[in-house]
């Protein structure tokens, strides 16, 4: 598996050529495109046109047309690739709504999430062979790692597909000592190459064969992160 993990305050400083990030994208064999933290505006209103999705059942979670998911999605199948694409909000403010979105060249069975900690909640994504797990934790109380990790990782036990999370940095120390393992470890790269962004973990024994900054072509300022994992 191939994926790009996208920081959206890096991209949202300039305009974005969709066509010649998703050309980048293919030609290295990505199959997923992660987002953990994207906004949308509700005055925007509803896509005209989006292939096929899936949203969590909280009744809150809509995709808006102006959602980077519906520019990428549609770059994809201009490509003829046919992505599958999923939202989950996560904070609201006024006008502006921000949320968690993934593209993925294959198949999207489920997804929802499960509050960890008080106003923290993790959202989850069943990929069919793998589950991606993605919190997002409250800026407006006391941060309580411990229990966060530990509600979590309880929820998650006993789950057999293999499993990848994007936590925040403080959460690491805890998630070590539970078994969790920081993607450019296992790839051999020093955690100072890609320090400044948000980690990779996985729960399982697995070759992670590249971990690097990710950029556009002729861009001077990374983007992201890419990640294959064997």
């Amino acid at each position: 598996m191939r994926l790009v993990v996208l920081e959206m305050d890096r991209l949202a400083a300039g305009s974005v050529n969709w066509g010649r990030m998703v050309a980048g994208m293919l030609s290295q064999g990505v199959t997923m495109v992660v987002m953990p933290d994207a906004s949308q505006h509700v005055s925007a209103g509803l896509p005209q046109q989006i292939g096929d999705g899936i949203l969590p059942r909280d009744g809150v979670s809509q995709l808006r047309a102006d959602n980077p998911l519906v520019s990428l999605e549609a770059t994809f199948r201009e490509f003829g690739e046919r992505p599958v694409w999923s939202w989950s909000a996560t904070t609201r403010l006024r006008d502006v709504e921000r949320g968690v979105g993934i593209i993925h060249l294959g198949k999207i069975d489920a997804v929802w999430h499960r509050a960890v900690g008080e106003g923290s909640e993790a959202h989850i994504f069943d990929l069919g062979a793998t589950v991606l797990v993605i919190p997002h934790v409250s800026q407006t109380r006391k941060p309580q790692v411990q229990e966060e990790v530990k509600q979590l990782q309880d929820y998650l036990h006993g789950q057999i597909k293999p499993m990848m999370m994007l936590p925040p940095l403080e959460w690491m120390p805890r998630l070590r000592l539970r078994g969790w393992v920081r993607c450019d470890v296992l790839a051999q790269q020093k955690e100072a190459d890609v320090a400044e962004l948000r980690p990779i973990v996985i729960d399982y024994d697995c070759d992670v064969l590249m971990l690097k900054r990710w950029r556009l072509s002729g861009d001077t300022n990374d983007t992201g992160v890419f990640v294959s994992i064997a």
